[in-house]
């Protein structure tokens, strides 16, 4: 994600984040990862090259609709009214602790 500080998403308490450890140095990695709802977010820290880091976000939009559980029903833009799309990208940017 462009113009956005990783170290932001520390403050939102809504991810619980996993810092990855070398398990033959006990060297902690650049990197943290948090699972939410069927998505998976990786935490690039700062560095000279990407002073705000890196995020990813991967995973099944379609199970993170649905809460995490399945991804068993029907989904499609023309299937969901324009609230239950709005609701669900106000959840996802909340959860992302996005300014818009």
């Amino acid at each position: 994600m462009l113009g956005v500080d990783v170290r932001s998403f520390d403050e939102t308490g809504l991810l619980d984040w996993s810092n990855s450890v070398k398990t033959k140095t006990g060297e902690m990695g650049n990197y943290s990862i948090a699972k939410k709802d069927g998505m998976k977010f990786k935490k690039i820290e700062p560095t000279k090259k990407n002073p705000l880091g890196i995020l990813t976000v991967e995973g099944s939009i379609h199970k993170y609709w649905n809460q995490g559980i399945h991804n068993a029903n029907d989904f499609s833009s023309a299937g969901l009214s324009k609230t239950q799309f709005k609701s669900f990208l106000n959840r996802l940017i909340s959860a992302l602790n996005i300014a818009i």
